[in-house]
């Protein structure tokens, strides 16, 4: 007779919303922005669309973890503007970023992001009686410091703010106290870095590119950048960018520096025989080292 099927391989959209207790049009929506079904799905009944069935139920799960924005304030034990910058700044990405551009899912962010953000908090944050000397909430300190609500709170994520405590008798971000002197002392500091596009800009290559100069890809890490916690992309640091434009150079930055056609340029190149020091197919550009090509090019 065979083993007894405990998983199956495929479910209509219908039964997985049944099993997974969600609504079956919501499923279907999100399965598309998702590009697990085709687009056509939508033009047929729920019960005659077959999907996957073990990721249509972690989408479902997913689904079902949301956190609508209206009740952050009360689960993180918090005001409505310290939530907005949780979910501005990345700290807490909203799940429409992530394909759920429809139903109460849009507007919401994952229970297992706000778990994983609260477990954080309670690693940078002692628990305290009562708040040391110059110590504050964060509302407080904000208006004390005169330093944003927006600025101060990524800074105790990314540890950029050494004395963070929690006090013992308050939950969540209601018992969160830092302090003002430390938030005036290192306001300048509480921006890591630049994002990757606009590093992308400034060097003059695509972000695929950049993230290859960043990871790795060749021999050594040519631009350094930091992850931030909550984030995504990293952000690269001002100081490697800078570092990177004194010894390496691009095609399009020696056509931007000298005023010569992109032709001349590799004729000369080529006449002294000057390679890429990586292989473009690699990076997805040429990088030349400044030491070999300044003399050539008499800049």
């Amino acid at each position: 007779m065979g083993k007894p099927i405990i998983t199956p391989r495929w479910s209509s959209i219908s039964s997985l919303a049944r099993s997974e207790q969600v609504h079956p049009l919501t499923l279907r929506k999100v399965l598309i922005a998702r590009e697990i079904v085709p687009v056509s799905a939508e033009s047929r009944p729920c019960s005659a669309t077959l999907v996957d069935y073990q990721k249509g139920r972690d989408l479902a799960a997913a689904m079902k973890r949301a956190v609508p924005f209206t009740a952050l304030p009360q689960m993180l034990s918090a005001s409505r503007p310290l939530v907005q910058v949780l979910i501005d700044s990345g700290l807490l990405p909203p799940l429409r970023e992530a394909g759920f551009k429809y139903g109460k899912a849009s507007c919401a962010v994952d229970r297992n992001h706000v778990e994983a953000l609260m477990r954080k908090l309670w690693e940078l944050a002692p628990v305290v009686d009562a708040a040391p000397s110059g110590m504050h909430d964060l509302a407080k300190s904000a208006e004390m410091s005169r330093v944003p609500l927006s600025a101060i709170v990524p800074a105790i994520f990314r540890s950029h703010l050494t004395r963070v405590y929690r006090l013992k008798a308050k939950e969540g971000f209601q018992g969160i106290v830092v302090d003002r002197a430390e938030i005036q002392e290192k306001e300048f500091e509480f921006q890591p870095g630049i994002s990757m596009q606009v590093a992308s800009d400034l060097i003059g290559v695509e972000a695929d590119v950049l993230r290859n100069l960043t990871s790795g890809q060749v021999d050594a890490v040519l631009i350094s950048s930091t992850q931030i916690f909550g984030q995504a992309e990293p952000c690269i640091e001002p100081a490697s960018i800078q570092r990177f434009l004194e010894k390496w150079t691009t095609i399009a930055m020696l056509r931007s520096e000298t005023g010569f056609t992109l032709a001349r340029i590799r004729e000369l190149l080529c006449a002294e025989k000057v390679e890429p020091a990586f292989d473009p197919e690699a990076i997805g550009v040429e990088i030349y080292r400044r030491c070999e090509i300044r003399n050539l090019l008499d800049f």
